[in-house]
């Protein structure tokens, strides 16, 4: 998924890049630190249709990673207790590289964006994702449902 997001955003910014043609992984500009833009992480999240449940999932997915900097594994081990959604001082609570334990901030929007996609599944699925549980596990029957 994010290959395939990489490799569309690249070509709507190199129009003249032919398809086969994609920026190596392990080459950057010198000042540019591998961040993406304002304008590029817009158009990642433009490009996820919300109407649908994958949708939904991936813009939340995305969000979360852009507004938090996890790593991708650490996004996916995740389980519904590491987030602590709150009125004010919402975080995300997860193992990193080397077993360590960190604690990243959520932004207002982030958190917003996550409650509502925790609320969706809670609608789909019947009842709360287990608080132990990584989501990951509970797609399957939130597709059958969708």
């Amino acid at each position: 998924m994010v290959t395939q997001m990489r490799d569309a955003l690249y070509s709507s910014f190199h129009p003249s890049s032919g398809a086969t043609t994609r920026p190596s992984p392990h080459r950057r500009d010198a000042g540019g630190g591998g961040r993406l833009t304002d304008d590029e992480a817009a158009a990642i999240l433009a490009a996820c249709n919300r109407s649908t449940w994958i949708g939904r999932r991936d813009h939340t997915m995305i969000t979360t990673l852009i507004d938090t900097g996890l790593r991708v594994s650490e996004l996916i081990n995740l389980a519904r207790a590491d987030a602590r959604l709150q009125a004010t001082g919402s975080h995300i609570h997860c193992i990193g590289k080397g077993r360590k334990e960190r604690c990243t901030p959520l932004a207002p929007a982030a958190a917003s964006t996550m409650k509502d996609w925790l609320e969706h599944t809670t609608q789909l699925l019947g009842r709360p994702c287990d608080a132990h549980r990584r989501p990951a596990l509970d797609a399957r029957r939130c597709l059958a449902a969708a």
